[in-house]
């Protein structure tokens, strides 16, 4: 048999590594952080949709075009929005023009990539992992292709877990499948339990404390300028504030420069080093998704601002903050820009005070990693086909 039929173990499907996100970098490192402590690895190939950069910590990306789902044993889908329909619509759009194809074709393999071919062919073990069923959108249940494909993914995949509760809830409604008894998590709340996994331990409440950090990068408006600037201005017994480069590609905004002159992190290029800055903050400040959740994982506690009075229209809405914050219990920590930027300040100096007097992030941390230990213990089987 020639190598080019031989059948490999794993094929692990990503969202682009984006170089100008490091949530999303984050997300896919913990995939590979998890394939490795299987000692799997050298097993596995790696798949995204459009070209990716490469970072140290990232193995080489092949296309999802180049994944043929019949070479694998299993074939994970990991992180966010990948079967989501507006999502993949979107994305198979950027890959044809990418590759100059069809979209037609692109969709047609992506579709067989993902949810598999018709009932009764063979077809690879799906793991999926991560994933947000939220956008709200009338055309799903009209899409009726759409709606059996994704039904029988979330039958048939051993395990089907979503990142947060009302995707759980919506997918269930939507498929007629029963929902996971596991705890729905984003997979970038899985790094530290695989960090600790290959022995690296968090500092805790000893580590030495430099400062708070700032980063608004999603918020329109004027909003989380000032109540950054207003926050980097005030004295503070954390000590000075210092603006994190979260979105690297995103430019430093006037408002940080004038700000009492805060210190400005070009955050490290390795995510370990990105998490051993952020374990050294008091507090974030921040109105960007997943720099609050890996802070919260990491023990730091992070203030988030978000718009609630909206439906969830996009990938980057901010009604997935609200979710995760009111799913730690911590939706005290959740600002809504709508609110006004007195009512934000206020309820933020009453954070700052609950921080100082009994800081609730290393009771958060905990139950992060208790939930994320109980979710790889079903990937660690699923893995190894039991």
């Amino acid at each position: 048999m020639s190598g080019e039929n031989l059948r490999k173990r794993i094929a692990a499907l990503v969202a682009t590594p984006s170089k100008r996100n490091t949530g999303m970098r984050i997300v896919n490192d913990a995939l590979v952080r998890w394939i490795d402590s299987q000692g799997l690895l050298a097993e596995t190939d790696f798949f995204q949709f459009e070209a990716a950069p490469e970072f140290p910590e990232a193995p080489r990306y092949g296309c999802v075009l180049e994944l043929v789902p019949e070479r694998y044993e299993r074939v994970v889908v990991w992180g966010d929005f990948i079967v989501d329909r507006n999502w993949l619509a979107k994305a198979c759009e950027r890959v044809a023009r990418e590759r100059a194809a069809a979209v037609s074709d692109v969709q047609r393999h992506v579709d067989a990539v993902i949810f598999g071919g018709a009932d009764g062919a063979p077809s690879p073990q799906r793991i999926v992992a991560g994933q947000c069923f939220l956008v709200s959108d009338d055309a799903y249940d009209a899409d009726r292709a759409y709606q059996a494909r994704f039904a029988r993914l979330a039958r048939e995949a051993k395990p089907f877990l979503l990142r947060d509760p009302l995707s759980v809830a919506r997918a269930s409604v939507f498929s007629g499948a029963p929902a996971s008894a596991l705890p729905p998590l984003d997979t970038a709340l899985l790094r530290p339990a695989l960090c600790a996994r290959a022995g690296a331990h968090d500092d805790g409440d000893a580590r030495a404390r430099d400062g708070f950090g700032l980063f608004f990068g999603r918020t329109e408006g004027g909003f989380g300028a000032k109540l950054g600037a207003t926050l980097a201005a005030r004295s503070s017994a954390a000590g000075r504030a210092r603006y994190l480069r979260w979105l690297p590609a995103k430019p430093v905004p006037a408002w940080v420069r004038i700000a009492a002159n805060p210190v400005i992190d070009p955050l490290p290029g390795a995510l370990d080093e990105i998490a051993d800055v952020l374990r050294r903050l008091s507090f974030v400040v921040t109105d960007t998704y997943h720099l609050a959740l890996v802070c919260w994982s990491l023990g730091v506690p992070a203030i988030c601002v978000g718009a609630g009075a909206q439906r969830f229209a996009h990938s980057v809405h901010d009604k997935k903050k609200e979710l995760f914050f009111l799913s730690q219990r911590i939706e005290r920590f959740h600002l809504f820009a709508e609110e006004g930027f007195a009512a934000a300040h206020a309820q933020t100096r009453a954070m700052l005070a609950e921080i100082a007097g009994a800081d609730p992030a290393p009771r958060v941390a905990a139950q992060i990693r208790a939930q994320a230990e109980r979710v790889l213990g079903a990937l660690d089987a699923a893995l190894r086909g039991r």
